[in-house]
């Protein structure tokens, strides 16, 4: 992750690169307003957005792991807003580039290479 930020009852979380999947473990103070989490891709633009509204009968509301997951990665940034929220467990997920995985195939093979000109 590259930076958490926030101002005014909003905590942004900035990726070095973009990641296919977001969650945590969220928890929020019902009485300080509607709580919410969203997504955002490299131009700022919105991709998902939930509000938190998870409560138990008593009032007490213990927490939930939600999250987001894109077929690629499109996930910039997320932001937690508009009340007192924490977050446990983050955790996120790329997908790998096609071409990444193809470079390392190729160097695993020319380890084998390798090795087998080595040995005789």
């Amino acid at each position: 992750m590259a930076s958490v930020g926030g101002t005014n009852g909003t905590m942004t979380f900035a990726f070095s690169n973009p990641v296919a999947a977001v969650g945590g473990f969220l928890n929020y103070a019902p009485y300080s307003g509607t709580a919410s989490i969203a997504v955002y891709d490299a131009s700022d633009t919105l991709i998902e957005s939930f509000n938190l509204t998870f409560m138990l009968g008593t009032g007490t509301n213990n927490g939930i792991f939600y999250g987001f997951q894109e077929e690629t990665n499109d996930i910039s940034f997320f932001v937690l807003n508009n009340a007192d929220i924490g977050i446990t467990n983050l955790t996120t997920d790329a997908i790998p580039i096609p071409g990444t995985l193809w470079l390392l195939g190729s160097g695993l093979l020319g380890l084998a290479r390798l090795r087998r000109f080595s040995k005789g």
